[in-house]
């Protein structure tokens, strides 16, 4: 669970609001055990994740997120949620990655055990600021890489 300005989304990113107007927001990646490796790195997949942040692209954010978070949500809320993520200065840095482990998703109170998670320490840059977080990343079936956010609407 990343704590900071995000989510994630994602995850990443982070969770109520847009981006840049919340404070605590949950971004993290996971899906299914897989024993090949992911084709994607931790950094290559956060670059894509951010450069769809900074443009907006919601198909790309909706698609890469992880299937529990959809059976958890559904993908209407996934794509009002992640609509409100768009920030021209998204941006991941990856300082650390722990080896693949199983990873307790918690969200809309429930909580399941995602196996074969990648922890990163990450800082994440929104609205400008750098704010340092935890994601987690997950390969799901296809061997990419997914990611978990939160998709609730904004507070009212």
């Amino acid at each position: 669970m990343a704590v900071g300005a995000l989510l994630v989304v994602v995850s990443l990113v982070l969770t109520l609001g847009t981006i840049g107007k919340t404070t605590h927001r949950t971004v993290s990646t996971s899906v299914a055990s897989s024993t090949s490796a992911p084709t994607q790195t931790a950094a290559g997949f956060l670059d894509d994740l951010a450069s769809a942040m900074r443009t907006g692209n919601v198909d790309f954010m909706v698609s890469a997120l992880n299937p529990a978070v959809i059976a958890r949500y559904g993908e209407s809320s996934c794509r009002a949620a992640v609509a409100t993520y768009t920030d021209p200065t998204a941006a991941f840095s990856v300082q650390s990655t722990s080896p693949p482990a199983d990873y307790s998703y918690r969200a809309a109170g429930r909580a399941s055990v995602i196996p074969d998670t990648i922890t990163a320490k990450v800082t994440f840059t929104h609205d400008g600021q750098p704010v340092p977080v935890v994601v987690h990343l997950s390969q799901t079936k296809n061997g990419k890489l997914s990611w978990f956010t939160d998709c609730v609407g904004p507070k009212q």
